[in-house]
């Protein structure tokens, strides 16, 4: 508030004493201004450059409804949403979540901003692994269990639910495909995969087993079976040995009855990331060869030391779809067919969690085919492309 005197207004024009004796006035002025102008803006940014944008009050937004009250497992999305229900599995970049009113959802890990679990076992970085209450929050995940551990979200491989037990170590997958045609040909494909794994931090476990079977017109001309056993120990974050390699095959059109191969070697991962894996890998071995048949005075088994290199590639090109391509060479003895060949490439595309759609080219080769007993000679190489349907489990 402000005061002036301000001299009472007159048409006369006084001078002197009169002018002197002019009364004066008082005023009161008031002028209040009041401005009101708040700005909230919360911009929260992870690494890698992404970003979203969260408004509304923040004391509400950063944490969920009574975290970790009611050992619940709470999510909260890019675009500010919050979900409460159960973590069913994390597989770098996917995660699997089994929504209270949404049910079973999976979301790119990119989209999560935040992510609370009263208790979870993590394996991440070199691996590393913690059990204890997670909290993720933007570039970064807290640990905390008998000891604190706060390590960057990119470094996630793997996070399960609860505490690790030994079915947590069990993956597996069974696929199946076939191709019926009637008319003017009558022809059946059928082709089938299995595979089963049991991976720890420093071990694994795989057994694949591949079968493929072809008729046209009646007459049997695919009939091929092919399981592989192998056994890694991580010697180093990189470096593992295989004490185990074990390989049986049988072809009937490449003239092989039975094939069995067994070798010891080593391996290394050129790139080891969440989402590619390129290993590479080799030692000597042992293979048994018995023929459908064979020329008079030819062998009908043959047994040769052997030489077995390897290189598996895995990338996820999507969140739901991956490529791998696997390529191995045996090399042996003449007599065994000198040098053989099989490559697989698999493009996998998620349908649903447990569904697959699988688009194979499968490629298998015999430098020196045994000729059959009339004197003919197997081709050298065997083409296929195959479409199938997996269940993962």
């Amino acid at each position: 508030m402000t005061a002036f005197l301000i001299p009472a207004l007159s048409s006369v024009t006084r001078t002197g004493v009169e002018a002197a004796e002019i009364p004066l006035r008082m005023v009161v002025t008031t002028n209040y201004v009041i401005v009101t102008n708040i700005v909230l803006v919360t911009n929260y940014v992870r690494e890698g450059g992404a970003s979203a944008t969260i408004t509304g009050n923040p004391a509400t937004l950063r944490k969920p409804p009574a975290p970790m009250s009611d050992n619940a497992d709470w999510i909260q999305l890019k675009s500010g949403e919050w979900l409460r229900g159960k973590i069913t599995s994390f597989t770098y970049p996917k995660l699997h979540f089994d929504s209270d009113k949404l049910k079973d959802q999976t979301f790119d890990f990119k989209d999560v901003m935040q992510l609370w679990s009263p208790r979870a076992f993590c394996l991440y970085g070199q691996e590393n692994s913690a059990t204890g209450t997670v909290h993720l929050d933007g570039p970064t995940i807290t640990v905390t269990g008998t000891n604190e551990v706060t390590f960057a979200r990119d470094d996630l491989v793997t996070l399960s639910p609860g505490t690790l037990t030994e079915k947590d170590y069990w993956s597996g997958k069974f696929s199946v495909g076939a191709n019926l045609r009637s008319g003017n040909t009558e022809a059946a494909d059928l082709t089938s995969s299995f595979t089963i794994e049991r991976r720890t931090l420093s071990t694994d476990i795989k057994l694949e087993e591949v079968g493929n079977y072809s008729e046209l017109s009646g007459v049997e001309n695919v009939n091929n079976f092919r399981a592989d056993l192998t056994y890694d120990i991580l010697l180093t974050p990189r470096v593992f040995v295989r004490p185990l390699f074990g390989e049986y095959y049988r072809d009937k059109f490449q003239n092989i009855r039975h094939r069995g191969t067994v070798s010891v070697g080593a391996g290394y991962f050129l790139i080891k990331r969440p989402d590619m894996q390129w290993t590479i890998n080799g030692g000597p071995g042992y293979q048994y060869t018995v023929f459908e048949a064979t020329e008079p005075g030819s062998p009908e088994t043959v047994s040769t030391a052997a030489g077995v290199l390897a290189t598996d590639f895995e990338k996820d090109l999507t969140s739901k779809i991956s490529l791998e391509f696997q390529y191995q060479a045996i090399i042996t003895g003449p007599d065994s067919g000198l040098v053989t060949h099989h490559s697989a490439t698999i493009l996998s595309v998620d349908i649903t969690r447990r569904l697959d759609l699988d688009a194979a080219f499968i490629w298998d080769r015999t430098e020196r085919p045994e000729p059959s007993a009339d004197g003919s000679i197997p081709k050298k190489d065997d083409l296929r492309f195959t479409l199938s349907v997996g269940v993962k489990f």
